[in-house]
This record gives C-alpha cells, sequence and structure tokens, in this order.
C-alpha cells in the first residue's frame, strides 16, 4: 500500500510537467505520513488546467462523522481491482484525480536470524521528474478528499514491499488525460511498464 509520499508542490516543475497552475501555495516537498490526513496537490478532472488541495483519506457521503470515520475506515488507499463493488468508493469512480509526487516511501521486511528488519526504500520514477498516481476524490461540504488506488506490485516493488506487494497505480504521461476522462479502470490493473528505481534510506 502507500501510506508515505512526497508531494510535488514546486510550480515551475509542476507546470512543465503537468501543464497546470497551483490555485495557492502548496508547501514544502517532504515524505507525509497519510495517517496525518493533510492536504496534498491534485489535479481534478473537472478542471484539469489548475492544481489544488485535497484532504488525503476519502470521506463518503454517508460518513456521519468525518473523524469518526477516517478512524474506522482505512481510505487512505483503495485497490484499483475492487474499487467498484465496495460502499465507500463506487460513487466516486467517475470522480477522477491525479495525485501529483516526487517519490515515495515502502519497507522491505527481511528476517536475520530470527530478529525482523524493516527497511525503508524511497521509490520513484527513473526520468526523476514529479508523476501522478490515480486517485478518486468526493466532496463533501465544499471540501475534496481523495484515496490513492493500488494495483499488485511489479517486478521491483515485489522485492521491496514483500509483505503486501502492492503499489500506487502509476500513469505513464499519456495515460494522464485518459485517467482523468474516465477511461475503464481495467487498463491500470497492472503497471509493469512504468519504469521505476528504488534507493535505500
Amino acid at each position: 500500500m502507500c501510506y508515505h509520499y512526497k508531494p510535488a508542490t514546486e510550480a515551475k516543475r509542476i507546470e512543465s510537467r503537468f501543464k497546470a497552475t497551483p490555485k495557492m501555495p502548496l508547501g514544502d516537498a517532504q515524505m507525509t505520513n497519510g495517517y496525518s490526513y493533510p492536504n496534498m496537490p491534485v489535479i481534478l478532472n473537472t478542471s484539469p488546467q489548475f492544481v489544488t488541495l485535497a484532504k488525503w483519506g476519502l470521506v463518503p457521503f454517508f460518513a456521519k462523522d468525518e473523524q469518526e470515520f477516517l478512524k474506522k475506515a482505512n481510505t487512505l488507499n483503495a485497490k484499483i481491482e475492487t474499487l467498484e463493488s465496495l460502499n465507500s468508493y463506487k460513487n466516486y469512480v467517475e470522480n477522477r484525480c491525479l495525485v501529483l509526487a516526487e517519490s515515495f516511501k515502502e519497507w522491505k521486511h527481511e528476517t536475520v536470524n530470527g530478529k525482523l528488519f524493516k527497511i525503508p526504500y524511497e521509490i520513484e520514477t527513473a526520468d526523476n521528474l514529479p508523476f501522478a498516481m490515480a486517485g478518486i476524490y468526493s466532496i463533501r461540504n465544499d471540501i475534496y478528499t481523495f484515496t490513492i488506488l493500488t494495483t499488485e506490485a511489479n517486478d521491483l516493488m515485489d522485492e521491496i514491499h514483500n509483505t503486501k506487494r502492492r503499489m500506487p497505480v502509476i500513469l505513464g504521461h499519456q495515460e494522464e488525460s485518459l485517467w482523468l476522462n474516465r477511461e475503464p479502470l481495467k487498463p491500470y490493473y497492472n503497471r509493469n511498464e512504468i519504469r521505476l528505481v528504488a534507493e535505500r534510506i
């Protein structure tokens, strides 16, 4: 799964890469823990020319209390394969967004002499440019919230994320506009064609 990532926040890099303009200052590009439910930069399918901030952790319309819902339900990530069948997500499949990132973080589990070690890795795309993770969003009380979609790990992430064997759905440059235009989900189930590099940190 993906619970830590470094958002893309530098306006010039975002404008060059995504042809979108931030509506407001986006803060610092630092590795962020999703369980703080931060506001993060996204591009919404309703306004692809702009970057806006949305709260990480999708809150559906039926949640009576946002904080209570987020404590009970982990909506930081959603499996793309089951998206259309789960109550928390099925009403938002057409609400597409690009989640703008510089890198994300996962831990490799290794056992040495009977002791478990969790080794952190920072992962980015091979071109060292900002990239987009596939997301969906909800609008509730005029507040945007989103979740990052995940899929089966590719070869690199299968080696690193060797317990859950999942990874975020990372979109290729040519796929981003198709995603925002609500292309069917199934073409994004496998991400072996996305070249990633990882560094132990």
